[in-house]
């Protein structure tokens, strides 16, 4: 018998799908994968800086999700260490994003985000615009 927390949950699945899905063609038209910009980020750290790209605001357990699927490792479970890992993470993706003039910016206990100047600096790394 199916009940309605189960076609919730399958609802769920689906739109996760979805979601990745779109994640995906997203993280393509921005960086194709020959990028050699992106080459030279590690795997985590570029998809770190396309999870910025693609929105307004990061949140920190977006950001953390986007690392999770890069392969980051999990040493803890839970929005304490999300948080963590996150910042580590950004402080070492800002150091090699200010090489080339490009600043993250943070939004305290949100999350992080690229102003339009950074978001048009990224662009022209990456062979946009």
């Amino acid at each position: 018998m199916t009940t309605s927390a189960d076609i919730h949950v399958a609802a769920l699945k689906q739109y996760i799908s979805v979601l990745e899905k779109e994640l995906r063609q997203l993280r393509e038209a921005i960086a194709p994968a020959g990028n050699p910009f992106l080459r030279v980020l590690p795997r985590q750290h570029a998809a770190l800086l396309m999870g910025l790209y693609s929105r307004p605001t990061a949140t920190f357990a977006y950001l953390d999700a986007i690392g999770a699927e890069a392969g980051q490792l999990r040493r803890g479970e839970g929005e304490d260490y999300a948080y963590h890992r996150v910042k580590i993470a950004i402080h070492k993706l800002r150091k090699k994003l200010r090489e080339h003039g490009i600043e993250v910016s943070a939004i305290r206990g949100v999350g992080y985000y690229l102003d339009d100047e950074n978001k048009t600096k990224v662009e022209m790394l990456m062979g946009g615009k």
